[in-house]
């Protein structure tokens, strides 16, 4: 019965690998030696970082091409991933063997961009998961003793179900305040000053912007102020 385990980076997959033992290293994969663990082995494929990500607006309707106010706010019916073309051989690799596998196992970081990660990229593939079994590695380090112990105790994947919905969710709402406030911005900017560049407004990026001014301001409304130090006799 063939296994798949999906890491999320190269060094996950390297120190996971380590630990059960690599039989053969190719490019984007390595075989699994045979073991008590996994009696017929295995195959370890991993991603970097998020590899899919969700569609631009005008990757559903080529007319968002052009921004224009009267089509805000962009909201698609259905939100869908694209692979990310420099990641398209890992992907493809990715996928292949996901698709051949009766058994996968999803050892990706224990949160919840970890957990999105693993089933963005099996949406994006059109895994069908019907006939599949799916488990959970549920580590808190990649310790060999803490790996060792987590595929003897490998977890039901619907332990994660929520985690991937919250990931999903996070990601949707970045997107879709992030394209709206960007093509927004840019445009009623552009009302006042045709030559202004592109703006980018995101969830963190303006919190952290709004830090910086904060600080800056602070630093530009500083008195200094006399200091004095208790001379030693």
């Amino acid at each position: 019965m063939s296994v798949v385990i999906l890491c999320e980076k190269p060094s996950q997959a390297r120190n996971i690998g380590g630990t059960l033992g690599i039989e053969c290293k190719h490019d984007h994969y390595f075989e699994i030696k045979k073991s008590g663990l996994l009696p017929n082995g295995a195959t370890l494929v991993w991603s970097v970082g998020h590899s899919v990500s969700l569609k631009e607006p005008h990757e559903y309707d080529d007319k968002y091409e052009t921004w224009r106010l009267e089509d805000l706010p962009n909201k698609p019916e259905r939100y869908e991933y694209k692979v990310d073309e420099s990641k398209r051989d890992l992907f493809n690799t990715m996928q292949k063997h996901l698709a051949e596998a009766k058994i996968i196992i999803n050892a990706t970081d224990v949160g919840i961009e970890g957990t999105h990660i693993f089933f963005s990229i099996l949406e994006t593939a059109k895994i069908d998961t019907t006939n599949k079994t799916l488990k959970r590695l549920w580590i808190s380090s990649e310790e060999k003793s803490e790996v060792l112990h987590g595929f003897r105790n490998l977890e039901p994947i619907e332990k994660d179900l929520l985690r991937f919905e919250r990931g999903k969710a996070r990601a949707i709402s970045d997107w879709y305040l992030g394209m709206n406030t960007s093509r927004f911005a840019k445009l009623k900017a552009k009302e006042k000053n045709p030559n202004i560049p592109k703006i980018a407004i995101g969830r963190n990026m303006q919190v952290v912007l709004s830090m910086v001014y904060q600080r800056q301001k602070e630093i530009e409304s500083f008195v200094s102020k006399p200091f004095y130090e208790r001379a030693r006799c």
